[in-house]
């Protein structure tokens, strides 16, 4: 697990770990998110159509920022502050407990390192400690391969898969359903520690 810490000024919070840390998604940071999001690379993975504008990004950065259903931050490398990637916990619901993940690093270069290990670590810390949620869930395509065994070895549950979910390159395709309850990211940390 990721060694962490909460860092909180005066309106940013911040998640240390060994190799990236995590700060909330900041205005000056849509012009590199908006060419991230308009690759085809990512918006593939997020499930999104290339076509968001840069004033469209600011109009949705302008409603999210103060949604407390919805935790975006940006990853960022120790070593030199580099924003590499995003991870969020988004349609938090307080009454029931749960929210649902999700991440991208940018560049391959970053990738099957460890590092969006940690990050999902982090973030589920947050989550679960801070937001008090008893659930995190997700969604993912079976064509992840290295996110599904990411998830496995994190000790997320594969809950099912919802048959023909979604359109993408031409076809329908499934998603697959992991959760993680706080009962077993707790077992998991301590774990980890002992």
């Amino acid at each position: 697990m990721a060694k962490k810490s909460v860092v909180k000024s005066d309106h940013v919070t911040s998640l240390k770990g060994a190799r990236v840390h995590l700060r909330i998604l900041e205005r000056a940071d849509i012009p590199t998110t908006t060419r991230w999001m308009n690759s085809e690379y990512i918006s593939d993975i997020m499930g999104y159509l290339p076509t968001m504008s840069l004033e469209q990004q600011y109009e949705w950065y302008d409603r999210t920022k103060n949604d407390r259903s919805r935790y975006i931050f940006a990853i960022c490398q120790n070593k030199d502050a580099r924003h590499i990637g995003n991870v969020a916990i988004g349609n938090v619901d307080t009454l029931h407990r749960h929210g649902m993940f999700s991440i991208f690093l940018a560049g391959t270069a970053d990738q099957a390192k460890g590092i969006g290990s940690e990050a999902t670590m982090l973030v589920l810390g947050f989550a679960f400690e801070k937001l008090n949620l008893n659930k995190v869930y997700l969604r993912t395509s079976p064509r992840f391969t290295q996110a599904i065994h990411m998830y496995d070895r994190l000790g997320f549950v594969r809950e099912g898969v919802m048959r023909e979910h979604s359109y993408a390159n031409g076809k329908y395709e499934d998603k697959i359903m992991y959760s993680m309850l706080r009962k077993e990211y707790d077992r998991a940390v301590e774990e980890k520690r002992g």
